[in-house]
């Protein structure tokens, strides 16, 4: 499978990349995170949670605090926001989960997600194919940091990359 990164946003302390996927030859018009938030500020049961994790990125992580690690939830390889719900300091309970993968304080990769209606997302028809995916993406994307296929320019807050990218290396 091929994808190409895309840098989306570029906030005070985080760059936001996602990714266009590849099928068929044929490069997806939208990327993962256009298509999480398309779908979910338009759905009147997720729409608050949606706004909220918009603000949060846009904002909290964006502007105020950078990419912390306690600001994301461990999902083996990937990361899933929003954090746990100490961390965003609201009584209310988050089944959303826009899955991404958290390069370092500086950048974020923003996948897709959706609404977790089983115990774990494993378990869960909606976000387990987003969870899997998640996953699958990260342990080659750091498998791509390792062999030099990426490079992370700190300095300037950018990935170094050529698209597509080929996950299946």
């Amino acid at each position: 499978m091929f994808v190409h990164l895309v840098e989306v946003a570029v906030r005070s302390k985080v760059t936001y990349y996602s990714i266009k996927i590849e099928v068929d030859g044929r490069l997806n018009e939208k990327t993962e995170m256009q298509l999480f938030f398309e779908k979910h500020l338009n759905n009147p049961v997720t729409k608050e949670w949606a706004q909220d994790l918009y603000e949060w990125l846009n904002t909290r992580i964006g502007i105020e605090k950078g990419a912390e690690e306690r600001l994301f939830r461990s999902e083996r390889h990937a990361q899933a926001l929003p954090p746990n719900i100490q961390a965003i300091n609201k009584a209310t309970n988050y089944n959303l989960r826009l899955y991404c993968v958290r390069v370092n304080e500086q950048i974020v990769i923003l996948l897709n997600g959706g609404m977790k209606t089983a115990r774990t997302a494993q378990e869960c028809e909606i976000v387990g194919p987003h969870f899997k995916f998640a996953n699958q993406f990260a342990h080659s994307f750091w498998k791509a940091i390792k062999n030099g296929v990426i490079q992370i320019d700190k300095k300037n807050r950018v990935l170094l990359f050529n698209n597509p990218l080929n996950l299946n290396k």
